[in-house]
Protein backbone atom coordinates (compact mmCIF):
# COMPACT_ATOMS: atom_id res chain seq x y z
CA UNK A 1 0.00 0.00 0.00
CA UNK A 2 1.35 3.67 -1.02
CA UNK A 3 2.84 5.38 1.99
CA UNK A 4 0.38 8.13 1.39
CA UNK A 5 -2.98 5.56 1.77
CA UNK A 6 -1.35 4.44 5.00
CA UNK A 7 -1.43 7.80 6.16
CA UNK A 8 -4.60 8.67 4.92
CA UNK A 9 -6.04 5.65 6.44
CA UNK A 10 -4.37 7.07 9.93
CA UNK A 11 -6.36 10.35 10.06
CA UNK A 12 -9.60 8.81 9.41
CA UNK A 13 -11.63 7.39 12.30
CA UNK A 14 -13.09 4.29 11.57
CA UNK A 15 -16.63 5.97 12.28
CA UNK A 16 -15.73 8.57 9.65
CA UNK A 17 -14.71 6.11 7.30
CA UNK A 18 -18.10 4.53 7.22
CA UNK A 19 -20.04 7.48 6.91
CA UNK A 20 -18.13 9.29 3.95
CA UNK A 21 -16.88 6.12 1.80
CA UNK A 22 -17.52 2.89 0.58
CA UNK A 23 -16.10 -0.63 0.56
CA UNK A 24 -12.82 -1.45 -0.91
CA UNK A 25 -12.50 -2.24 -4.47
CA UNK A 26 -12.01 -6.39 -5.01
CA UNK A 27 -9.35 -7.42 -6.78
CA UNK A 28 -11.20 -8.92 -9.85
CA UNK A 29 -13.06 -4.84 -9.83
CA UNK A 30 -9.64 -3.27 -10.32
CA UNK A 31 -8.30 -5.77 -12.45
CA UNK A 32 -11.48 -5.14 -14.60
CA UNK A 33 -10.46 -1.43 -14.45
CA UNK A 34 -7.26 -2.14 -15.59
CA UNK A 35 -8.61 -3.84 -18.46
CA UNK A 36 -10.75 -1.18 -19.74
CA UNK A 37 -7.73 1.42 -19.34
CA UNK A 38 -6.11 -1.16 -21.73
CA UNK A 39 -8.96 -1.08 -24.10
CA UNK A 40 -9.26 2.67 -23.87
CA UNK A 41 -5.29 2.64 -25.09
CA UNK A 42 -4.18 4.52 -22.45
CA UNK A 43 -0.82 4.64 -20.50
CA UNK A 44 -1.41 2.28 -17.76
CA UNK A 45 -2.15 4.48 -14.38
CA UNK A 46 0.03 4.85 -11.64
CA UNK A 47 0.04 2.11 -8.76
CA UNK A 48 -1.24 4.73 -5.78
CA UNK A 49 -4.98 5.08 -7.75
CA UNK A 50 -5.28 1.41 -7.49
CA UNK A 51 -4.28 1.83 -3.37
CA UNK A 52 -6.70 4.70 -2.96
CA UNK A 53 -9.48 2.53 -4.65
CA UNK A 54 -8.61 -0.41 -2.36
CA UNK A 55 -8.60 1.04 0.72
CA UNK A 56 -12.30 2.21 -0.33
CA UNK A 57 -13.96 2.33 -3.73
CA UNK A 58 -15.05 6.06 -4.01
CA UNK A 59 -17.69 7.90 -2.09
CA UNK A 60 -20.51 5.82 -0.06
CA UNK A 61 -24.03 6.72 -1.81
CA UNK A 62 -26.56 7.99 -0.43
CA UNK A 63 -30.24 8.07 -1.29
CA UNK A 64 -29.92 10.10 -4.42
CA UNK A 65 -26.13 10.55 -5.06
CA UNK A 66 -22.83 10.22 -3.41
CA UNK A 67 -21.81 11.70 -0.14
CA UNK A 68 -19.56 14.07 -0.83
CA UNK A 69 -15.79 13.78 0.19
CA UNK A 70 -14.62 17.23 0.17
CA UNK A 71 -15.48 20.96 -1.09
CA UNK A 72 -18.27 19.29 -2.49
CA UNK A 73 -16.73 16.38 -4.72
CA UNK A 74 -17.36 13.43 -4.41
CA UNK A 75 -15.09 10.16 -5.58
CA UNK A 76 -16.58 8.06 -8.01
CA UNK A 77 -16.74 3.98 -7.54
CA UNK A 78 -14.51 2.31 -10.37
CA UNK A 79 -17.85 1.35 -12.26
CA UNK A 80 -18.84 4.65 -12.23
CA UNK A 81 -15.49 5.79 -13.66
CA UNK A 82 -16.11 3.27 -16.70
CA UNK A 83 -19.61 4.38 -17.23
CA UNK A 84 -18.91 8.03 -17.04
CA UNK A 85 -15.87 8.14 -19.65
CA UNK A 86 -17.30 5.90 -21.75
CA UNK A 87 -20.57 8.00 -22.15
CA UNK A 88 -18.36 10.64 -22.32
CA UNK A 89 -16.19 9.12 -24.78
CA UNK A 90 -19.20 8.63 -27.04
CA UNK A 91 -20.01 12.17 -27.01
CA UNK A 92 -16.71 12.98 -28.39
CA UNK A 93 -17.19 10.34 -30.88
CA UNK A 94 -20.72 11.59 -32.07
CA UNK A 95 -19.17 14.95 -32.58
CA UNK A 96 -21.34 16.09 -29.67
CA UNK A 97 -18.94 18.88 -28.89
CA UNK A 98 -18.88 19.86 -32.63
CA UNK A 99 -18.19 23.93 -31.81
CA UNK A 100 -15.20 22.96 -30.23
CA UNK A 101 -12.05 21.65 -31.56
CA UNK A 102 -11.37 18.18 -31.24
CA UNK A 103 -10.18 16.88 -27.46
CA UNK A 104 -10.57 19.93 -26.22
CA UNK A 105 -14.31 19.97 -24.82
CA UNK A 106 -13.47 16.33 -23.95
CA UNK A 107 -10.44 14.38 -24.18
CA UNK A 108 -10.78 10.48 -24.85
CA UNK A 109 -6.91 10.62 -22.62
CA UNK A 110 -9.24 11.90 -19.86
CA UNK A 111 -10.25 9.34 -16.47
CA UNK A 112 -13.17 10.91 -14.54
CA UNK A 113 -13.14 10.26 -10.77
CA UNK A 114 -14.33 13.37 -8.84
CA UNK A 115 -17.72 14.65 -9.51
CA UNK A 116 -20.35 16.98 -8.39
CA UNK A 117 -23.89 15.97 -9.68
CA UNK A 118 -25.24 18.00 -12.67
CA UNK A 119 -22.30 20.61 -12.15
CA UNK A 120 -18.48 19.54 -11.98
CA UNK A 121 -15.69 16.87 -13.27
CA UNK A 122 -12.43 16.17 -11.94
CA UNK A 123 -10.26 14.12 -14.15
CA UNK A 124 -6.76 12.03 -14.69
CA UNK A 125 -5.16 13.83 -17.97
CA UNK A 126 -3.67 10.84 -19.20
CA UNK A 127 -2.22 12.84 -21.65
CA UNK A 128 -1.17 16.31 -20.86
CA UNK A 129 -3.57 18.59 -22.40
CA UNK A 130 -2.70 22.55 -23.24
CA UNK A 131 0.52 22.10 -22.52
CA UNK A 132 0.30 20.19 -19.48
CA UNK A 133 1.92 16.77 -18.23
CA UNK A 134 0.42 13.40 -18.56
CA UNK A 135 -1.34 12.20 -15.20
CA UNK A 136 -2.17 15.87 -14.46
CA UNK A 137 -5.41 16.71 -12.17
CA UNK A 138 -7.96 18.71 -14.54
CA UNK A 139 -11.26 19.94 -13.43
CA UNK A 140 -14.16 21.78 -15.02
CA UNK A 141 -17.99 22.84 -15.06
CA UNK A 142 -19.53 20.76 -18.07
CA UNK A 143 -22.86 23.31 -18.26
CA UNK A 144 -20.63 26.01 -18.87
CA UNK A 145 -17.94 27.50 -21.59
CA UNK A 146 -15.71 28.94 -18.61
CA UNK A 147 -12.81 26.96 -19.73
CA UNK A 148 -10.68 24.09 -17.73
CA UNK A 149 -8.92 24.20 -14.57
CA UNK A 150 -5.48 22.31 -13.99
CA UNK A 151 -5.37 21.71 -10.45
CA UNK A 152 -2.68 19.10 -9.50
CA UNK A 153 0.17 17.93 -11.29
CA UNK A 154 -0.58 14.01 -10.33
CA UNK A 155 -2.61 11.98 -8.61
CA UNK A 156 -0.30 11.62 -5.81
CA UNK A 157 -0.32 15.68 -5.22
CA UNK A 158 -4.30 15.46 -4.87
CA UNK A 159 -3.88 12.66 -2.33
CA UNK A 160 -1.05 15.09 -0.39
CA UNK A 161 -3.28 17.93 -0.84
CA UNK A 162 -6.32 15.77 0.58
CA UNK A 163 -4.17 14.51 3.77
CA UNK A 164 -2.55 17.99 4.48
CA UNK A 165 -6.38 19.02 4.69
CA UNK A 166 -7.91 16.49 6.65
CA UNK A 167 -4.89 17.11 9.56
CA UNK A 168 -5.90 20.48 9.26
CA UNK A 169 -9.48 19.73 10.04
CA UNK A 170 -10.57 21.03 6.63
CA UNK A 171 -12.01 17.63 5.64
CA UNK A 172 -15.51 16.56 7.20
CA UNK A 173 -15.51 14.92 10.83
CA UNK A 174 -18.67 12.15 11.40
CA UNK A 175 -19.84 14.59 13.52
CA UNK A 176 -20.48 17.51 10.42
CA UNK A 177 -24.53 17.05 9.81
CA UNK A 178 -23.83 19.60 7.15
CA UNK A 179 -20.85 19.35 4.65
CA UNK A 180 -19.19 21.37 2.67
CA UNK A 181 -18.76 25.04 4.43
CA UNK A 182 -15.83 26.46 5.82
CA UNK A 183 -15.07 29.73 7.64
CA UNK A 184 -13.09 32.31 6.00
CA UNK A 185 -10.05 31.77 8.25
CA UNK A 186 -10.41 27.99 7.60
CA UNK A 187 -10.37 28.96 3.49
CA UNK A 188 -7.60 31.16 4.39
CA UNK A 189 -5.52 28.08 5.34
CA UNK A 190 -6.85 25.76 2.52
CA UNK A 191 -5.64 27.94 0.42
CA UNK A 192 -2.08 28.32 2.09
CA UNK A 193 -1.65 24.52 2.14
CA UNK A 194 -2.99 23.99 -1.27
CA UNK A 195 -0.38 26.55 -2.82
CA UNK A 196 2.55 24.91 -0.28
CA UNK A 197 1.88 21.75 -2.23
CA UNK A 198 1.11 22.91 -5.54
CA UNK A 199 3.35 25.37 -6.25
CA UNK A 200 1.99 27.30 -9.85
CA UNK A 201 -1.11 25.11 -9.14
CA UNK A 202 -3.87 25.67 -10.33
CA UNK A 203 -3.80 27.34 -13.84
CA UNK A 204 -6.62 27.86 -16.12
CA UNK A 205 -7.15 27.04 -19.75
CA UNK A 206 -9.76 29.36 -21.58
CA UNK A 207 -12.28 27.09 -24.17
CA UNK A 208 -12.91 29.54 -26.34
CA UNK A 209 -9.61 30.17 -28.17
CA UNK A 210 -10.10 26.48 -29.11
CA UNK A 211 -13.65 27.39 -30.80
CA UNK A 212 -13.92 25.85 -34.38
CA UNK A 213 -14.40 28.79 -36.76
CA UNK A 214 -15.81 27.14 -39.77
CA UNK A 215 -18.34 29.48 -40.53
CA UNK A 216 -18.43 33.07 -39.61
CA UNK A 217 -20.77 34.36 -37.56
CA UNK A 218 -24.57 35.25 -39.10
CA UNK A 219 -24.39 39.39 -39.03
CA UNK A 220 -28.32 38.98 -38.70
CA UNK A 221 -27.72 37.87 -35.43
CA UNK A 222 -27.47 41.35 -33.82
CA UNK A 223 -30.27 42.56 -35.80
CA UNK A 224 -32.74 40.33 -34.25
CA UNK A 225 -31.06 41.36 -31.27
CA UNK A 226 -31.85 44.93 -31.77
CA UNK A 227 -35.09 44.19 -32.84
CA UNK A 228 -36.19 42.49 -29.69
CA UNK A 229 -34.54 44.76 -27.37
CA UNK A 230 -36.11 47.85 -29.12
CA UNK A 231 -39.78 45.58 -29.17
CA UNK A 232 -39.65 45.63 -32.76
CA UNK A 233 -41.13 42.36 -33.34
CA UNK A 234 -42.51 42.63 -36.92
CA UNK A 235 -38.69 43.23 -37.45
CA UNK A 236 -37.69 40.01 -35.57
CA UNK A 237 -40.15 37.80 -37.04
CA UNK A 238 -39.49 38.96 -40.50
CA UNK A 239 -35.82 37.76 -40.21
CA UNK A 240 -36.68 34.19 -38.64
CA UNK A 241 -39.33 33.64 -41.46
CA UNK A 242 -36.99 34.51 -44.30
CA UNK A 243 -34.71 32.28 -42.50
CA UNK A 244 -32.16 34.82 -42.40
CA UNK A 245 -31.93 34.22 -38.54
CA UNK A 246 -33.18 30.23 -38.13
CA UNK A 247 -35.69 29.47 -35.29
CA UNK A 248 -33.61 27.09 -33.79
CA UNK A 249 -30.09 28.97 -34.85
CA UNK A 250 -27.34 28.18 -32.04
CA UNK A 251 -25.45 31.45 -31.65
CA UNK A 252 -22.57 30.15 -31.49
CA UNK A 253 -19.55 33.45 -31.51
CA UNK A 254 -21.40 34.52 -27.99
CA UNK A 255 -20.42 33.33 -24.50
CA UNK A 256 -24.11 32.42 -23.98
CA UNK A 257 -24.88 29.91 -27.14
CA UNK A 258 -28.25 31.42 -27.53
CA UNK A 259 -31.73 30.06 -29.61
CA UNK A 260 -33.95 32.90 -30.97
CA UNK A 261 -36.20 31.54 -27.94
CA UNK A 262 -34.09 31.97 -25.35
CA UNK A 263 -32.49 35.43 -26.29
CA UNK A 264 -36.11 36.42 -26.54
CA UNK A 265 -36.23 34.97 -22.45
CA UNK A 266 -33.48 36.74 -21.47
CA UNK A 267 -35.06 39.91 -22.67
CA UNK A 268 -38.00 39.32 -21.05
CA UNK A 269 -39.51 39.61 -24.80
CA UNK A 270 -42.56 36.96 -23.82
CA UNK A 271 -44.86 37.91 -26.42
CA UNK A 272 -42.30 37.03 -29.23
CA UNK A 273 -41.00 34.00 -27.18
CA UNK A 274 -44.45 32.84 -27.17
CA UNK A 275 -44.47 33.16 -31.34
CA UNK A 276 -41.27 31.35 -31.04
CA UNK A 277 -42.45 28.53 -28.89
CA UNK A 278 -45.92 28.04 -31.34
CA UNK A 279 -43.57 28.25 -34.76
CA UNK A 280 -42.27 25.03 -33.10
CA UNK A 281 -39.02 26.06 -31.48
CA UNK A 282 -37.15 23.52 -29.76
CA UNK A 283 -38.15 23.49 -25.99
CA UNK A 284 -35.21 21.53 -24.69
CA UNK A 285 -32.32 24.19 -26.26
CA UNK A 286 -29.81 24.88 -23.46
CA UNK A 287 -27.48 28.11 -23.50
CA UNK A 288 -24.12 27.11 -22.04
CA UNK A 289 -25.13 26.93 -18.59
CA UNK A 290 -27.97 24.05 -18.98
CA UNK A 291 -30.69 26.46 -18.53
CA UNK A 292 -33.37 25.79 -21.29
CA UNK A 293 -36.73 27.42 -21.91
CA UNK A 294 -38.91 25.97 -19.06
CA UNK A 295 -35.74 27.25 -16.74
CA UNK A 296 -35.99 30.69 -17.83
CA UNK A 297 -39.77 30.81 -17.28
CA UNK A 298 -39.56 29.93 -13.94
CA UNK A 299 -36.48 32.15 -13.34
CA UNK A 300 -38.99 35.02 -14.74
CA UNK A 301 -41.40 33.99 -12.15
CA UNK A 302 -39.33 33.90 -9.24
CA UNK A 303 -38.41 37.65 -10.19
CA UNK A 304 -41.75 38.69 -10.63
CA UNK A 305 -41.02 39.48 -14.38
CA UNK A 306 -44.35 37.74 -14.71
CA UNK A 307 -47.39 36.40 -13.02
CA UNK A 308 -49.07 33.97 -14.74
CA UNK A 309 -46.56 31.40 -15.51
CA UNK A 310 -49.18 29.01 -15.50
CA UNK A 311 -49.99 30.26 -19.24
CA UNK A 312 -46.35 29.28 -19.96
CA UNK A 313 -46.52 26.59 -19.01
CA UNK A 314 -49.59 25.55 -20.46
CA UNK A 315 -48.03 26.56 -23.61
CA UNK A 316 -45.08 24.70 -23.35
CA UNK A 317 -46.75 21.88 -22.64
CA UNK A 318 -49.05 22.20 -25.47
CA UNK A 319 -46.00 22.24 -27.59
CA UNK A 320 -44.58 19.35 -27.04
CA UNK A 321 -42.19 19.93 -23.76
CA UNK A 322 -41.79 16.86 -21.56
CA UNK A 323 -41.04 17.86 -18.17
CA UNK A 324 -38.78 15.37 -15.99
CA UNK A 325 -39.03 15.16 -12.54
CA UNK A 326 -35.86 15.88 -10.76
CA UNK A 327 -34.12 13.46 -7.46
CA UNK A 328 -37.27 11.97 -7.52
CA UNK A 329 -39.49 15.18 -6.93
CA UNK A 330 -41.86 16.67 -9.18
CA UNK A 331 -40.67 18.87 -11.66
CA UNK A 332 -43.28 21.45 -10.50
CA UNK A 333 -41.36 21.82 -7.06
CA UNK A 334 -39.37 24.53 -7.93
CA UNK A 335 -42.19 26.87 -9.01
CA UNK A 336 -44.65 25.87 -5.75
CA UNK A 337 -41.79 27.16 -3.89
CA UNK A 338 -41.62 30.38 -5.87
CA UNK A 339 -45.36 30.29 -5.59
CA UNK A 340 -45.47 30.41 -1.76
CA UNK A 341 -42.60 32.90 -1.62
CA UNK A 342 -44.73 35.17 -3.86
CA UNK A 343 -47.80 34.57 -1.69
CA UNK A 344 -49.08 33.21 -5.14
CA UNK A 345 -51.65 30.21 -4.04
CA UNK A 346 -53.37 30.19 -6.66
CA UNK A 347 -50.31 28.92 -9.05
CA UNK A 348 -49.27 26.70 -6.17
CA UNK A 349 -53.24 25.42 -6.57
CA UNK A 350 -51.94 25.24 -10.01
CA UNK A 351 -49.15 22.80 -9.45
CA UNK A 352 -51.27 20.60 -6.73
CA UNK A 353 -53.99 20.14 -10.09
CA UNK A 354 -50.63 19.06 -12.35
CA UNK A 355 -49.78 15.50 -9.53
CA UNK A 356 -47.47 17.54 -7.23
CA UNK A 357 -47.61 16.08 -3.49
CA UNK A 358 -47.54 19.01 -1.44
CA UNK A 359 -45.35 16.86 1.39
CA UNK A 360 -42.96 15.85 -1.24
CA UNK A 361 -41.90 20.04 -2.31
CA UNK A 362 -37.74 19.29 -1.47
CA UNK A 363 -35.86 15.86 -2.32
CA UNK A 364 -36.14 12.94 0.39
CA UNK A 365 -32.22 13.79 1.34
CA UNK A 366 -33.52 16.98 2.12
CA UNK A 367 -35.69 15.80 4.87
CA UNK A 368 -37.64 18.74 5.88
CA UNK A 369 -41.47 19.73 4.20
CA UNK A 370 -42.38 23.30 3.34
CA UNK A 371 -43.38 24.17 7.27
CA UNK A 372 -40.16 23.49 7.96
CA UNK A 373 -38.79 25.65 5.25
CA UNK A 374 -41.11 28.63 6.36
CA UNK A 375 -40.21 28.18 9.75
CA UNK A 376 -36.61 28.35 8.70
CA UNK A 377 -37.32 31.82 6.99
CA UNK A 378 -39.08 33.08 9.75
CA UNK A 379 -42.32 33.31 7.08
CA UNK A 380 -46.14 34.08 7.61
CA UNK A 381 -48.58 32.74 9.92
CA UNK A 382 -51.04 33.23 7.08
CA UNK A 383 -49.05 31.09 4.80
CA UNK A 384 -48.45 28.33 7.30
CA UNK A 385 -52.42 28.60 7.81
CA UNK A 386 -52.75 28.09 3.61
CA UNK A 387 -50.26 24.97 3.54
CA UNK A 388 -52.22 23.18 6.47
CA UNK A 389 -55.49 23.76 4.42
CA UNK A 390 -54.07 22.44 1.50
CA UNK A 391 -52.96 19.11 3.42
CA UNK A 392 -49.61 19.64 3.83
CA UNK A 393 -48.58 16.82 6.91
CA UNK A 394 -47.80 18.63 10.12
CA UNK A 395 -46.24 15.36 12.12
CA UNK A 396 -43.51 14.87 9.44
CA UNK A 397 -40.19 15.13 10.74
CA UNK A 398 -36.81 17.16 9.41
CA UNK A 399 -33.42 16.16 9.59
CA UNK A 400 -32.74 16.51 12.93
CA UNK A 401 -36.40 14.51 13.43
CA UNK A 402 -38.19 17.55 14.51
CA UNK A 403 -41.26 18.44 12.98
CA UNK A 404 -42.09 21.97 12.32
CA UNK A 405 -43.53 22.91 15.40
CA UNK A 406 -40.53 21.32 17.15
CA UNK A 407 -38.69 23.31 14.87
CA UNK A 408 -40.94 26.52 15.91
CA UNK A 409 -40.38 26.02 19.38
CA UNK A 410 -36.50 25.58 19.34
CA UNK A 411 -35.97 28.75 17.02
CA UNK A 412 -37.75 30.84 19.80
CA UNK A 413 -35.81 29.11 22.35
CA UNK A 414 -32.43 30.09 20.72
CA UNK A 415 -33.66 33.46 20.45
CA UNK A 416 -34.12 33.82 24.35
CA UNK A 417 -30.71 32.24 25.13
CA UNK A 418 -29.07 34.64 22.57
CA UNK A 419 -30.73 38.04 24.08
CA UNK A 420 -30.69 36.75 27.29
CA UNK A 421 -34.19 37.67 28.50
CA UNK A 422 -37.60 36.52 27.75
CA UNK A 423 -38.55 36.24 24.69
CA UNK A 424 -41.98 35.88 23.27
CA UNK A 425 -43.45 36.53 19.35
CA UNK A 426 -46.63 38.72 19.07
CA UNK A 427 -48.01 35.55 17.28
CA UNK A 428 -45.96 32.75 19.31
CA UNK A 429 -49.88 31.38 20.58
CA UNK A 430 -50.98 31.45 17.37
CA UNK A 431 -47.76 29.71 15.43
CA UNK A 432 -48.16 26.85 18.66
CA UNK A 433 -52.00 26.01 17.65
CA UNK A 434 -51.33 26.34 13.92
CA UNK A 435 -48.71 23.42 13.94
CA UNK A 436 -50.34 21.45 16.65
Amino acid sequence: MHPLIESLKLEFSSELEQKLLASPALEEEIEHFKQKVKQWELPPLPEVFYDFFRWHNGSKTATYSLVDFFDGESILPLSNIISDKEMWDDHENNDIFKEYEQGTWWNKAWIPFLYIPDWWVGVIDTKGCFGGKAGQILGFDFKSAEGKTIRHESFEKWLETMLAFKKAGLLYTAQDEETGYLTIEQENTKRDIFDKINGTFPFHVDIWQHRRKASSENPHWQTLEQSIQNQDFENAKSLIESSKVGLNEQNLYIMERLTPLLLALNLQAFSFAQWLIEQGADLNAKDCYGFNAFSKIKSAYASKQINNISFYIELLLANGYQPKDFFGVHWLAPVSENAINLEDFNTLDYCLSKGLDINKIFPEYSFKTLLHDLVEKNGKLTTAKTLIEKGIDKTLKNKAGKTALELYQEYCQNIKQIFKHSYTPNDYESWINILS
